[in-house]
């Protein structure tokens, strides 16, 4: 099936692949992303790998319907 040099070679393979997955978990952490609800008036920026880093919500918001803010954050 297989001889020792190619499971050997096998190994590093895959030592490689989960390097390079490592390595690309890490830059999805440094890449950050902004969604908008309710055209712009409130905005969540958070990074790829789901850590949120701001929430902005316009003032316009505070003074409203607690339901309708509410609505817009989830």
């Amino acid at each position: 099936m297989f001889n020792k040099g190619q499971l050997a070679g096998l190994m590093k393979q895959a030592q490689a692949m989960q390097d390079n997955l490592k390595k690309a978990q890490e830059e999805l952490g440094s890449i950050e992303v902004t969604g908008e609800s309710g055209a712009g008036l409130v905005k969540v920026t958070m990074t790829c790998k789901h850590d949120v880093r701001r929430v902005t919500i316009d003032p316009s918001l505070l003074a409203d319907d607690k339901d309708m803010l509410e609505d817009l954050v989830a």
